[in-house]
């Protein structure tokens, strides 16, 4: 406690990173913004308010807010139903920062942005390591996978790999990113964030869960994404591409964004529940795509810790409440839309947002506690208050606008962060989906501005800003940790080292397909079926059923992969990928031996390492040097004599035991006979193959191999 007040007296506590968290997590819930659930009429999350009753600025000896934090029974604040008292480092804080006058200030995600003041991305970062010392540069090939990984989402090919200075110039480096930013697969990697973010899947969700024709919409996404739209632009078409003077059938196609809603086809299901359902939805999802904003909270009630109330919801439902589409079987409105991969082929229905015509337009009331059947006040569409002002009674397409609009700060900071994200493994505000109250404050908040500022001048186009990150020291240092790096910078916030961020489930299937040889790189077109086990999923209201798919399709990359709502791939669930039930904008990554399982046995991974394992036994060289060469491929770097040892010693190994075991190497090459598709140096036996390709399975299973590290 000593130690905490002599800390204090020298720098005074910073309201939005120190007291607001307290305040927000302890006690707006009764004396915040939530007019109907407030207590005591006081109200904590506005100084006047704060100041009249409960805080004497300067004296915190003689503030009931001190004095009902420090009490026992009854009278303690937060009350015992709410959870535990304050800690006493808490209560210091609350002290520290009435002593020096109780100043409030605004939030800083909602605040304008502040002036760039031209410093590199490293000097943020390196501004008060305090003595720790940042890792040298990885090797080349160990930067180059890792960058193509994060951009591609794909391992660079052994020709590029190969080729690739271990110390590269500057020049060099910017004109292999230049390379690997172009690469045809980059919008395919990319599409999978947004797919996320846009809850798609190739059924409607609900009980029956049926198949839903939009995969139109994916492929639109993907050509869209490897065109570098500036970010403007891709959010009219998305949330009002039928509104704009020049629509046309891809702006129309680009609304599908928002039907990708879950309806329901259940016989005697009240459609206009599930049509209400989705305007929120839709809601719910603009405001956390484009504004990091928990909206969701306001639908019931006024928001509990950050400013919005629920009329002020209900402005933003009457927005999206003015569309055509309903909680139909046909899905209509739709357009016909044919494949970019067969533009001969026929063309199906996709279901797209249409505005209704003015005599149709909805009433939007407030719906009490969020029960669209018990309605209140009339209200009009708008924005909320704190927020920049925008058109009176608004359309989708002013809802656009009003979210890319110079003047809105909360829009360039969400994106920043989140390509952030993507690229360094958590984002300089962690909570992507929260930058409200209840969300953590920015690790480097003039940072994340800078950031902001210049994804602005990008456009918001996603090329340009990705090649700022990757010309950083901090993208190119080594990921080993310290003792003392791990005591000075225990979450690496500071980047001293790079992080080593588990690949995505889309990725490591793709990486390995890729490295094996098996990778079919045709874009576009409907979904296919990859193996996963019988019975993950049957329909009970009919036989469908999952036929895994042959041939090239066998080997598709993951976006292509049919998504089920209520049983995804057990691969993609397994390793964290979202039902897509609701917008996603974080994957939280977890660790289980379920997902070595999977890496070990999964047919996927299997039939890669068959592929693999016939790849490196094709190579040139003595088996020592095929193994050193397959090392490489996956890892990026040349393996030690070591590692290259045991390589051989798992070899030897592997072929005594199939030796033994005949019957077992050939019902294994029988049962993954697809992946035999490869060139091989030699003929081999059933038995040799199975052996090669277990080493490929541990080589395909290496830590270092499923991180980008």
């Amino acid at each position: 406690m000593l130690l905490l007040i002599m800390v204090l007296a020298i720098e005074a506590p910073d309201f939005v990173r120190d007291v607001q968290p307290i305040l927000s997590s302890r006690c707006f819930a009764c004396h915040g913004p939530d007019a109907a659930a407030r207590e005591g009429e006081l109200r904590l999350d506005v100084r006047d308010d704060a100041v009249r009753s409960a805080i004497v600025p300067g004296d915190a000896a003689g503030s009931m807010l001190i004095d009902r934090v420090r009490a026992g029974g009854a009278k303690r604040m937060p009350p015992a139903s709410h959870g535990a008292g304050l800690t006493e480092q808490e209560i210091g804080i609350l002290e520290a920062w009435i002593n020096d006058g109780s100043t409030y200030q605004p939030h800083w995600a909602w605040s304008p942005l502040a002036e760039d003041d031209g410093r590199s991305i490293d000097k943020h970062l390196t501004e008060g390591f305090d003595g720790l010392a940042p890792n040298p540069r990885a090797p080349g090939g160990v930067v180059l996978r890792r960058t193509w990984l994060a951009v591609v989402g794909l391992p660079p090919t052994r020709e590029v790999l190969l080729s690739f200075p271990d110390a590269p110039t500057h020049e060099e480096w910017s004109a292999a990113l230049d390379e690997v930013l172009q690469h045809e697969g980059f919008g395919e990697h990319w599409a999978s964030m947004w797919l996320d973010l846009a809850r798609y899947a190739d059924t409607k969700g609900y009980e029956a869960d049926r198949a839903r024709t939009i995969w139109p919409w994916r492929e639109w996404l993907v050509h869209t994404l490897d065109t570098d739209p500036a970010f403007a632009t891709l959010t009219e078409h998305m949330l009002a591409g039928d509104l704009l003077p020049e629509a046309n059938p891809e702006t129309r196609l680009a609304t599908a964004f928002h039907r990708n809603t879950m309806t329901n086809d259940e016989g005697g299901t009240d459609d206009e529940e599930h049509r209400v359902a989705a305007v929120v939805d839709r809601v719910n999802t603009t405001m956390q795509v484009w504004m990091g904003f928990t909206a969701s909270c306001a639908q019931c009630h006024d928001h509990k810790y950050d400013p919005m109330t629920q009329r002020e919801y209900f402005a933003l439902f009457d927005v999206f409440n003015q569309t055509a589409d309903a909680d139909r079987n046909d899905e209509t409105p739709t357009i016909d839309v044919t494949s970019r991969s067969k533009p001969e082929g026929e063309p199906v229905p996709v279901p797209v947002m249409e505005a209704v015509s003015e005599d149709e337009r909805r009433e939007t009331r407030v719906q009490i506690r969020g029960n669209y059947r018990d309605l209140g006040d009339l209200v009009q569409a708008g924005f909320p208050e704190a927020f920049h002002a925008g058109r009176s009674s608004p359309s989708r397409l002013d809802m656009a606008r009003w979210l890319c609009a110079p003047e809105n700060p909360l829009t360039p900071r969400v994106q920043a962060n989140r390509i952030w994200a993507r690229m360094f493994g958590r984002g300089l505000v962690e909570t992507e989906e929260d930058f409200g109250r209840q969300g953590t404050v920015p690790s480097h908040p003039e940072l994340l501005d800078a950031l902001a500022t210049r994804w602005l001048a990008d456009e918001g186009r996603l090329r340009p800003f990705l090649k700022r990150l990757l010309m950083t020291d901090a993208w190119r240092r080594t990921s080993t940790m310290t003792p003392e790096a791990l005591a000075a910078d225990p979450r690496n916030d500071r980047l001293a080292r790079f992080p080593r961020v588990r690949l995505e489930p889309e990725v490591l299937r793709d990486q390995a397909l890729a490295v094996s040889d098996l990778l079919v790189r045709t874009k576009h077109g409907p979904p296919v079926y990859p193996p996963q086990p019988d019975g993950v999923w049957r329909s009970p209201y009919n036989d469908a059923r999952w036929t895994n798919s042959t041939g090239d399709d066998r080997f598709r990359r993951s976006v292509y992969t049919y998504w089920k709502r209520t049983a995804p791939h057990p691969t993609m669930t397994l390793f964290d990928a979202p039902s897509r039930e609701v917008c996603t904008s974080r994957r939280l990554a977890t660790n289980t031996p379920l997902q070595a399982l999977v890496g070990l046995n999964d047919p996927i991974f299997q039939e890669a390492a068959l592929g693999f394992g016939r790849r490196i036994q094709g190579l040139s060289g003595d088996e020592r040097e095929q193994l050193a060469e397959g090392f490489r491929l996956l890892t990026g770097r040349a393996p030690s004599m070591l590692e290259v040892q045991r390589l051989q010693d798992t070899l030897d190994q592997a072929r005594r035991h199939y030796a033994d075991r005949p019957e077992e190497a050939a019902a294994f090459v029988a049962a993954f006979s697809e992946a035999r598709r490869g060139k091989v140096g030699r003929e081999m036996s059933a038995e040799e193959e199975s052996a090669w390709a277990l080493v490929a399975s541990v080589l395909l299973n290496l830590d270092e191999v499923l991180c980008r590290g």
